[in-house]
């Protein structure tokens, strides 16, 4: 009986580890992919690509790791007119409100990866 217990036990353990370990993967994936659309827009800028006004969509294709790529991600940048407010003075500014989505499988886990402003 102690011994069936003890079976039950170590599989209830390494169920649990796997499922973190897969976690950990997911989140890594996720990490690097975050860290590849920072660089890029500390590279570029955020309105790097983007149309004067209107909508622009493009695919953009991320190295995270040294023979590691990620999906395709859409980049949707949008430029929004605003009206700027600093005591009695006002301007028209623009605001670029950019979007990068990731239909991710296997390697950044189940779901659209989703990050914008």
């Amino acid at each position: 009986m102690a011994v069936a217990l003890l079976g039950v036990v170590g599989l209830g353990m390494s169920y649990s580890l796997g499922r973190g370990l897969v976690a950990q993967k997911f989140a890594k994936g996720q990490s690097l992919m975050v860290q590849e659309i920072r660089a890029e827009l500390l590279n570029a800028g955020m309105p790097s690509g983007c149309a004067a006004t209107g909508t622009t969509t493009a695919t953009v294709n991320f190295n995270l790791a040294t023979g590691l790529t990620a999906q395709e991600a859409t980049r949707t940048c949008t430029v929004q007119s605003v009206l700027v407010q600093i005591g009695a003075q006002e301007r028209d500014a623009k605001l670029p409100l950019v979007k990068y989505e990731s239909q991710v499988g296997t390697l950044l886990g189940p779901g659209t990866l989703t990050l914008g402003n």
